[in-house]
């Protein structure tokens, strides 16, 4: 069989175009056409201003965005792909922003990036991808930009914290015996060469001290305060927890928050309320999982008019059991076997004997309820092993409770409910496919920057993902009418949109 010549001496010319090497239908392009019609009014004009010429915003949003969706996050790979990868090339048309440029403007515009997160948003909503019927709100554990080693307790802090004031305090001693000795050349209270950092690393001190007082947490973390001790895959290191909530039909993602608290149970609140800010609408039911369970959200989202399905945690670890193939046990006897009569104001027992009211509304809002035949029934080791009698306690907020319990029992919950695992294919990108693992930058702001760079990124790829699904003539029409809409809503947020892009 013939051979095609491979001469690696010959030199190339090198003519293709992008279009010519890359599919018709290719991420960048589309990718490149929404970014164009995002609105960079908010930019400080700096075109008539001395010194070396900046970069056009649109070409490093272009280029972050871009690497965050396609998995592409440190400022020193996106350097190289934008030298390297035609993609890349595509988007900065042939400029390639130093790792130092890309890194700068990454930290410095989380005004921009929030704005441009509602923008997207914006434009998804436009297109008819987020009618809010149903939506699905959960976490993923993220580690923070910081080292395990530089973990340390309030006392470990606290003997750093007199060790760095002592060295402080022995460097101007030394200041002055020179200047003495040699002549004031210096001001008499500056640190040795060796101890000039010092100064910083007090600061770091006070601001870990700082965040135990604020969190209670037994330790902090020196090189990022602000990140918590999570455990994740069985390590406990410091993370921040991701908050999202999804359309589960288009996968779009409609609110995002960075939490420094491990537990879930406070976050839907804000959750919901990120929504309505970005939206402009209420969601009509909201999914979550037993980790925001608690009776307050249960009672917000009654006031909200939200028809929320979230299972408790017993209702959780049964439905475990159930997917693994193994046998519930039977607890004939829990709380939730007893029905109450709101009429008669009573409990009625699985046996069908009664628990009645006893003693005034306490200062919480409970009220007790007793049996008076416990005594002579044949159940009583099952039920109340331990006292006389069967007592509940009632609280205000356990109609709600009993509500969610009856709900989540339901046949049409279980059809319901498998939509949260719409949500699950954002956090799978995320962290898996994606491979965004960890934090670049520190603190909850930096977090919060780096977060919004990724839901924008998922955003445009399911905008792109609808689009593919149109003509190309109705694609292109439908994105220009949506953009160019999309910003009178955007003013309701952002009064400094006082121009529509074109």
């Amino acid at each position: 069989m013939a051979q095609i010549p491979y001469d690696t001496v010959q030199n190339m010319l090198f003519i293709y175009t992008p279009h010519q090497a890359l599919p018709e239908d290719h991420l960048c392009y589309l990718f490149d056409e929404i970014v164009e019609k995002l609105d960079f009014s908010s930019f400080p004009d700096r075109t008539t201003t001395p010194g070396e010429p900046q970069y056009d915003p649109r070409l490093m949003t272009k280029a972050l965005l871009y690497g965050y969706t396609t998995g592409v996050f440190s400022s020193r790979k996106l350097m190289t792909a934008c030298r390297e990868q035609l993609p890349f090339i595509y988007l900065t048309r042939g400029q390639s922003p130093d790792f130092r440029t890309l890194s700068n403007f990454r930290k410095n515009n989380l005004t921009f990036l929030g704005e441009a997160y509602v923008q997207v948003l914006s434009i998804a909503q436009r297109l008819g991808m987020v009618k809010l019927g149903i939506v699905a709100t959960d976490s993923v554990k993220i580690r923070a930009n910081a080292a395990q080693r530089k973990v340390l307790s309030e006392k470990r802090l606290l003997q750093l914290r007199a060790k760095v004031q002592k060295e402080l305090a022995e460097a101007v001693v030394l200041d002055e015996r020179e200047d003495a000795q040699f002549g004031c050349a210096k001001t008499g209270v500056e640190l040795p060469k060796g101890l000039r950092t010092q100064a910083r690393r007090l600061a770091q001190i006070d601001q870990a001290l700082q965040s135990l007082k604020e969190t209670g947490y037994q330790k902090a973390s020196l090189t990022d305060p602000q990140s918590s001790q999570m455990r994740n895959h069985g390590r406990v290191l410091p993370h921040y927890s991701c908050q999202v909530t999804a359309d589960v039909e288009h996968k779009v993602i409609v609110a995002a928050d960075v939490s420094r608290s491990p537990a879930d149970n406070h976050q839907l609140v804000p959750q919901l309320d990120q929504v309505k800010a970005n939206t402009g609408q209420t969601p009509a039911k909201a999914l979550a999982d037993s980790g925001y369970y608690s009776t307050e959200n249960l009672v917000e989202l009654e006031q909200r008019g939200i028809c929320g399905y979230i299972p408790s945690g017993q209702q959780a670890r049964d439905a475990k059991l159930r997917a693994r193939g193994k046998e519930v046990p039977e607890r004939p006897f829990e709380k939730s076997k007893f029905h109450y009569d709101k009429e008669k104001d009573v409990y009625i027992c699985p046996l069908g004997k009664q628990l009645s009211r006893r003693g005034k509304q306490n200062a919480e809002g409970e009220v007790r309820y007793r049996g008076a035949d416990c005594a002579q029934c044949p159940r009583k080791p099952e039920c109340v092993p331990k006292h006389t009698s069967r007592t509940i306690t009632r609280g205000k907020d356990d109609a709600s409770a009993e509500a969610m319990r009856l709900r989540m029992e339901s046949e049409e919950a279980k059809i319901v409910y498998q939509k949260r695992c719409g949500i699950e294919p954002v956090f799978a990108w995320f962290t898996w496919a994606g491979g965004f693992s960890r934090f670049r930058l520190r603190g909850t702001e930096g977090a919060l920057k780096e977060l919004r760079l990724l839901c924008i990124g998922h955003n445009i790829k399911q905008i792109i993902k609808y689009l593919r699904t149109l003509s190309p003539t109705e694609a292109k029409l439908r994105l220009r009418e949506a953009a160019a809409s999309c910003f009178l809503i955007l003013r309701m947020f952002f009064p400094q949109f006082s121009t529509v892009a074109a």
